[in-house]
């Protein structure tokens, strides 16, 4: 899983072509499965989503290394939950509200 500022890294924005000034108001969260890509017209914003969202899954991965996970291995239920109620809380205090 990664999240990437700009509108080239994903099929979805490159084919729609989006311009390159409006390239920092792009991000992407890219997974092995999905993309979601999204477009602010705030760049602090954009830019405060991407901190965020590459913290929660920096916090991911450093647990699976403290557990000594792999890549693939599934965390348990209690740490999903955690990470599900992280990434709610800031959807619901700090992305919404400012939508």
């Amino acid at each position: 899983m990664n999240v990437m500022i700009g509108a080239d890294h994903t099929d979805v924005f490159r084919k729609h072509k989006i311009p390159v000034e409006y390239d920092n108001f792009c991000i992407s969260i890219i997974t092995s499965k999905r993309t979601l890509d999204l477009r602010y017209d705030d760049v602090k914003i954009v830019q405060i989503w991407f901190d965020k969202i590459k913290s929660l899954i920096n916090a991911r991965d450093d647990s699976r290394l403290l557990r000594g996970e792999t890549e693939g291995s599934e965390m348990p239920k209690s740490k999903k939950e955690e990470l599900r109620e992280i990434i709610d809380e800031i959807w619901r205090c700090e992305i919404l509200v400012n939508w």
